[in-house]
C-alpha cells in the first residue's frame, strides 16, 4: 500500500501546488469565474451533463479560467472519440480525480478490511476537442435573473434555520440559537449581494453538531476558523452556481494568509475542504430545493 499511498500523495501534491501558486500571484480559483459575471457561472459537466463535485470543480474552474476555455463539458480522450470528436494535437489534459473503496475479504473469516483509494485521469475541455455537436460548445448563457430578497428568503425559510436581523452590521451564524443574523436589507448594496452573503452563512448553518457536525464550537483557533470559513467560501461558490446567486466574496487578507498556511501544511487540506463544502451544498438543496422552487412567503400588507 506504500506506493498507492505515494501515488495518492503526489496527485494531492499536483492538485494543490497549482492552487497555491494561483492564490500567492493573488487570484483565488474559486472566486475567478465569477469575475466576468457571475449569473452565468456554471459547473463543470462531465460529457453526459452531470456536474462534477468538490474539489474536481475548483480543479476545472482553475484549468479554465487559467487556458480560457468557456465550455462547461469536460471528457476524457477515449469520451471524445465516442462522441465522434477529436483531441487537437498538442492539447494538455486537466487532472481530475476518482475517490473510491475497495473492500478486500478476510482470508481467516473476519471482517472484510476497506481501502480508500484515489485515481487521478486526464480530461479535455470541449473547447480542445474537434468535430463535437454544437451542444458542447453552448453560446456564452443570458446572466441569470438575480432572486429578490422575498425570493431567498422564501428559499431560507424552508431550511429550519433561525434568522435575526438587527441593526448590527456583522453577518454570522450563532451556534447557541441555531440562528444567521443579518444586518437590515438596506445595508446591502442590492439584492444580490444580500443574497450572497445569506448563502454564506447559511453554509456556516450546515456545520451545526445536529446537522454536519463540524468544528463550530472551536472558534478560538486561527487554524480551525480559517478552514471553516474555506469551507463556506468553496460552498458559496458551489451553491451559487446550481442556485444563480452569485456570492459576494470577503476580501481578507488575514483568512488568505491562513488558507495558505493550512494548504502548505496538509496537501490534502483543500480536498477535504472541498468535501465538506459539497456535503453542505448537498444539505442545502434536499433541504429547500432551488430558489425557484420555493414558495413565496406571505408579505403582509
Amino acid at each position: 500500500m506504500t506506493n498507492g499511498k505515494s501515488k495518492a500523495d503526489s496527485i494531492c501534491q499536483k492538485i494543490t501546488a497549482g492552487i497555491i501558486a494561483e492564490i500567492e500571484k493573488g487570484t483565488i480559483p474559486w472566486r475567478k469565474p465569477w469575475d466576468d459575471g457571475g449569473a452565468g457561472i456554471s459547473l463543470p459537466l462531465r460529457s453526459c451533463g452531470t456536474p462534477y463535485r468538490g474539489v474536481n470543480v475548483v480543479a476545472l474552474w482553475h484549468q479554465a479560467m487559467m487556458r480560457g476555455y468557456t465550455s462547461p463539458f469536460w471528457m476524457t480522450y477515449r469520451q471524445a472519440q465516442s462522441l465522434g470528436g477529436q483531441v487537437r494535437k498538442g492539447e494538455r489534459g486537466a487532472t481530475v480525480i476518482k475517490v473510491g473503496t475497495v473492500v478486500r475479504e478476510s482470508d481467516d473469516g473476519g471482517d472484510p478490511t476497506r481501502f480508500n483509494y484515489l485515481r487521478a485521469y486526464s480530461v479535455f475541455n470541449a473547447d480542445q476537442v474537434a468535430d463535437l455537436a454544437d451542444k458542447y460548445r453552448p453560446e456564452t448563457p443570458e446572466p441569470r435573473e438575480a432572486p429578490d430578497v422575498e425570493g431567498i428568503k422564501s428559499w431560507f425559510s424552508r431550511l429550519g434555520i433561525g434568522l435575526d436581523v438587527s441593526g448590527a452590521s456583522r453577518a454570522y451564524y450563532d451556534v447557541g440559537k441555531d440562528a444567521v443574523h443579518m444586518p437590515p436589507e438596506e445595508c446591502f448594496s442590492d439584492t444580490k449581494s444580500y443574497a450572497g452573503v445569506l448563502l454564506h452563512e447559511s453554509i456556516h448553518a450546515t456545520g451545526a453538531k445536529h446537522r454536519l457536525d463540524r468544528d463550530l464550537a472551536n472558534s478560538f483557533s486561527q487554524s480551525v476558523y480559517a478552514k471553516e470559513e474555506l469551507i463556506a467560501e468553496l460552498g458559496s461558490a458551489f451553491a451559487g452556481a446550481m442556485l444563480g446567486i452569485e456570492p459576494r466574496f470577503e476580501e481578507n487578507a488575514a483568512y488568505i494568509k491562513e488558507w495558505l498556511k493550512v494548504l502548505k501544511n496538509d496537501n490534502r487540506a483543500i480536498f477535504k475542504a472541498a468535501s465538506a463544502a459539497q456535503a453542505a451544498c448537498d444539505w442545502l438543496l434536499d433541504k429547500a430545493g432551488t430558489i425557484e422552487e420555493a414558495p413565496r412567503l406571505a408579505v403582509a400588507a
